[in-house]
């Protein structure tokens, strides 16, 4: 498991699950501030700062090094969320945050953005996503609201389902396990 510290600071972890401890790796390029995010690939962390920059990179985890990737279309900011999918490439999705409703892929073999269709609500604080492992990616809107939507990837098409229970705010987070997708 890897995760950033957020609220303008340098630190970034990993967590052993077989050894139940936390490891201090290095430092990010940049402070991650609010909407800062992480997907995992082939062991390599993909990652942005957030905090409305449009920084983005990539760390290798054998080498333990970050390195420099194409920057994202616009800032982006709170809200701001990450998941990789393999469907039909392996790529990175990506909800901008920031009280909008962009969506983009990152081709991680081309190191290219790819704009794509635009969610059904504008996505801000806790905006989340997780992928199903086969075509959809599922995303919560955030901003103290229950909206949550899918985007079927090879019809670049979204759809709104129902909402949550209660509204997601700051916090709030996704992800997909055995066939269901559950919400912090």
């Amino acid at each position: 498991i890897y995760a950033f510290r957020g609220a303008s600071q340098w630190d970034f972890w990993s967590y052993s699950i077989a050894a139940g401890l936390w490891t201090t790796l290095d430092t990010p390029p940049e402070v991650i501030a609010a909407g800062g995010a992480l997907a995992y690939y082939s062991g390599r962390v993909y990652a942005w700062q957030g905090g409305l920059g449009d920084n983005y990179w990539v760390y290798d985890i054998a080498e333990a090094r970050w390195t420099d990737l194409l920057d994202t279309p616009a800032d982006v900011g709170r809200g701001g969320a990450l998941v990789y999918a393999e469907d039909p490439d392996a790529s990175v999705y990506v909800l901008r945050g920031d009280t909008t409703s962009d969506f983009w892929q990152y081709d991680i073999a081309t190191d290219a953005w790819v704009t794509l269709a635009t969610t059904p609500y504008d996505v801000y604080d806790s905006g989340a996503s997780a992928w199903d492992g086969s075509h959809t990616i599922y995303a919560l809107r955030g901003s103290n609201d229950v909206d949550f939507c899918a985007s079927t990837i090879p019809t670049n098409a979204w759809t709104a389902l129902s909402g949550t229970p209660i509204s997601v705010n700051a916090g709030g987070e996704l992800v997909y396990f055995y066939d269901a997708v559950y919400s912090v």
